[in-house]
């Protein structure tokens, strides 16, 4: 089976422990990016390869150098659907239910409320670090996902060339793997999380850095509900949107030059929002953070 592993490296040591030693990986292509010097972005490395080295009929897997895999992949992938993306780990928003019984001092029997919300779910379990610390969830096969982690995503060279799938060079160290998810799936290409045997030895630096990055992929994704890894929970994900949002309505209510009439338009138009998009679909916003996006 034709597989490539590119990686972009600057610990050679360390790649050369988890990859050109590893048994269950080094009888394949081995594909990596000395970034010692240059430290280039990773998806410029990533969009090099894509542009110039890739396969008309094999797997691609971009990974970190730090990841470990296991087991041979290739098992895996022979059963694999070549029209989706995978990862080892991801995260899904989806839509949940709970039943909450509500006690009342005037009444004997509680009253019985189904509540709904949102919660990030995750697909695929992996190890972390160097202890026997485990992330994610275990399944039994392939799962839609909204976006998988960056240590390891991979996809079929026909898939790539067929919908002309690309990194975007703005998210140069952080969020460029969900954001390729993100992008891919408004082309009707989808991602999935697989069960791998793996490990991540690290955990990402959530700096200022990756803050603005995430925020690029909000701004960037303005109609879209989804979850990372790094950001999954609800609360933090609408606990960001509000604070970006709390920032525009500083300015509409500071506006100036503005009649009254004007402002006070701005100001409904920033807490409700309900238009139809020009693809047919009636998005909702709610201080204009999407909450209901339908085709009609």
């Amino acid at each position: 089976m034709d597989i490539t592993f590119v990686s972009v490296v600057t610990n050679f040591n360390q790649y050369h422990k988890l990859f050109t030693n590893n048994p269950h990986v080094q009888k394949y292509t081995l594909r990596t990016y000395d970034n010692r010097k240059e430290n280039l972005p990773i998806p410029a490395r990533y969009n090099h390869f894509i542009d110039n080295e890739l396969s008309t009929d094999g797997w691609v897997i971009f990974c970190h150098q730090d990841f470990e895999f296991l087991q041979d992949p290739a098992p895996v992938l022979e059963k694999l659907d070549k029209k989706f993306i995978y990862g080892p780990v991801g995260v899904a928003l989806q839509k949940q239910k709970n039943l909450h019984l509500i006690f009342y001092k005037h009444r004997l029997k509680p009253s019985l409320h189904v509540k709904t919300h949102f919660n990030g779910v995750w697909k695929g379990w992996i190890h972390q670090g160097d202890k026997d610390e485990r992330v994610g969830k275990i399944i039994h096969a392939p799962e839609i996902v909204d976006t998988v982690d960056c240590c390891c995503i991979f996809m079929h060279s026909s898939l790539i060339r067929q919908h002309a799938l690309r990194f975007d060079p703005q998210f140069n160290f952080h969020c460029y793997c969900e954001d390729f998810c993100l992008a891919a799936r408004q082309k009707e290409v989808f991602t999935k999380a697989i069960q791998l045997s793996a490990r991540h030895y690290s955990s990402g630096n959530m700096n200022e850095l990756f803050w603005q990055k995430y925020d690029a992929l909000l701004n960037k994704y303005p109609t879209e509900l989804f979850s990372t890894t790094c950001v999954y929970s609800p609360q933090a994900i609408f606990g960001r949107l509000l604070g970006k949002r709390y920032e525009q309505m500083k300015t509409i209510f500071e506006g100036k030059n503005l009649s009254d009439t004007d402002n006070i338009t701005r100001i409904k138009n920033f807490f409700y929002s309900n238009t139809i998009t020009s693809p047919g679909y009636r998005l909702i916003k709610i201080c204009q953070i999407p909450v209901w996006h339908k085709k009609i």
